[in-house]
């Protein structure tokens, strides 16, 4: 028995009795391989509690898991607050601290989102709700073509409706930033907090009690929508109030430092760059794929060479065979 790509059982057929050689090992390695490097998403699920060897694999839109890990050892297991954490990982800023044995927790009140980050990311506490200035109700735009943009701000929604990116609301549970520390983070170290709520970061960060909570980086989105208008003017204040200075700015986000880590600034004096030994994930994707094409060819190749295998694809009625036939002669 081996595991088919779907995660269903699948029986290979017994070897006849007048065969001397089992070929059922080689088919369901044949059936292993082609389960591992035929993922739908090139980009790679998460393996978690396995330390990443080689180079870092980035996965963030913009870079800012690899300006992020410059501040900590490669066997560090840290603790983070995901603040619209949309996929878990696809675009992800915190998809490789999971790998490396990170946990944290998630906010995410998409319905798209929500139910892979509870697959994907068992450690973390996973919570479909929004953070907002008030705790209750509110209503949320999300918007299925683009569930990333999907946001609480109603002047938002209304621009991105004149668009092809019309949003469907429902409503969601809203808390305040402290409150949802007060439950789920209580006296850990948050070690960085990023926060990509689509026009809605002055509420997020004016219900946090930074005296008490106080994550070592923060990342925050720091233009309009889809825009590269700068809007951290309305909102920084209230982190320069809190003793965090910024240090960097990508083009999407500001990065800020509490006052107390303040001297590991130098760490972002430059942007990402070949020195900080990295590689996307989509390469990193067709790298096990083309890698895994190339162990299934020569599988393919030995089992091919084997006279009984020959005769057994021109005289035994098994789909198996005969496919792994064509796909070598197509080769």
């Amino acid at each position: 028995m081996s595991a088919s790509a779907n995660g269903a059982s699948k029986q290979y057929p017994s070897t006849p009795p007048c065969c001397k050689f089992d070929f059922s090992p080689l088919l369901a390695a044949n059936y292993a391989a082609v389960s591992e490097y035929s993922t739908a998403a090139i980009i790679g699920g998460s393996r978690p509690d396995r330390v990443c060897e080689g180079p870092m694999i980035s996965y963030a839109q913009n870079f800012e898991d690899v300006m992020i890990a410059r501040l900590f050892d490669a066997h560090y297991r840290g603790f983070y607050v995901d603040i619209g954490a949309a996929h878990p990982d696809f675009l992800s800023v915190t998809h490789h601290f999971y790998d490396q044995g990170w946990s944290g927790i998630n906010v995410e009140p998409t319905f798209r989102f929500y139910p892979l980050l509870c697959v994907a990311r068992p450690r973390d506490t996973n919570l479909q709700c929004a953070i907002g200035n008030s705790s209750g109700v509110a209503t949320f735009y999300e918007i299925p073509k683009f569930a990333e943009n999907s946001t609480l701000e109603r002047t938002v929604a209304d621009r991105l409706a004149s668009t092809e990116l019309a949003p469907k609301p429902h409503e969601v549970e809203v808390f305040r930033l402290v409150d949802l520390c007060d439950i789920h983070v209580k006296d850990r170290t948050i070690d960085f907090m990023k926060i990509d709520v689509e026009g809605g970061e002055l509420d997020v960060l004016q219900s946090g009690n930074w005296e008490r909570f106080r994550p070592r980086l923060l990342i925050v989105e720091a233009t309009v929508v889809n825009s590269r208008e700068e809007n951290w003017q309305t909102w920084e204040p209230i982190l320069i109030e809190a003793n965090y200075h910024k240090v960097w700015f990508d083009g999407l986000n500001n990065f800020y430092l509490r006052e107390e880590d303040l001297e590991l600034r130098h760490a972002f004096r430059l942007p990402p760059n070949i020195h900080d030994g990295f590689e996307t994930a989509e390469l990193a994707g067709l790298k096990r794929l083309a890698s895994g094409r190339a162990a299934l060819r020569q599988q393919i190749e030995a089992l091919f060479s084997r006279r009984g295998f020959r005769w057994l694809t021109q005289l035994a009625n098994w789909p198996e065979l005969k496919n792994l036939a064509e796909l070598l002669r197509r080769q």
